[in-house]
């Protein structure tokens, strides 16, 4: 039987580009993949509202265990013109880690347009020690 391939020209044609930021965490005190941390992102729409997203970080959400992949990012979309402002992470060790650096935020953001290795993600590490 042959295969097809199919291609949503209208989406792309009509509709502007979402953006997105994407996190992976990496604890110190507690285990390697911040398995079991909160983290809450607030972020700026087009009109100028904050808005506040949260997300954990479980084994059970994040891919099927012992099948040879694990996703531990977590992403975050901000819609086609959203700004991210700060990101406060509670690790399971208690620590409570908050980035208010909006500049770095919003220069590590993608849109969904950007594809491949040009794609960033913020890497934070337990303790604040790291971007």
């Amino acid at each position: 039987e042959r295969c097809h391939l199919f291609q949503n020209q209208w989406a792309a044609a009509t509709v502007p580009p979402h953006s997105y930021t994407a996190f992976q965490l990496k604890g110190v005190e507690s285990n390697t993949y911040g398995i079991g941390a909160t983290v809450i992102l607030t972020w700026a729409d087009g009109s100028g509202m904050e808005r506040e997203q949260l997300r954990e970080l479980n084994a059970v959400s994040n891919g099927p265990i012992g099948r040879g992949s694990s996703d531990h990012r977590l992403i975050f979309g901000l819609g086609t013109s959203g700004k991210p402002l700060k990101v406060v992470v509670r690790w399971p060790s208690r620590i409570v880690d908050t980035h208010e650096n909006a500049n770095e935020l919003r220069s590590r953001s993608n849109t969904m347009e950007i594809a491949g290795p040009g794609r960033r993600m913020l890497t934070l590490e337990e303790g604040g020690r790291s971007w």
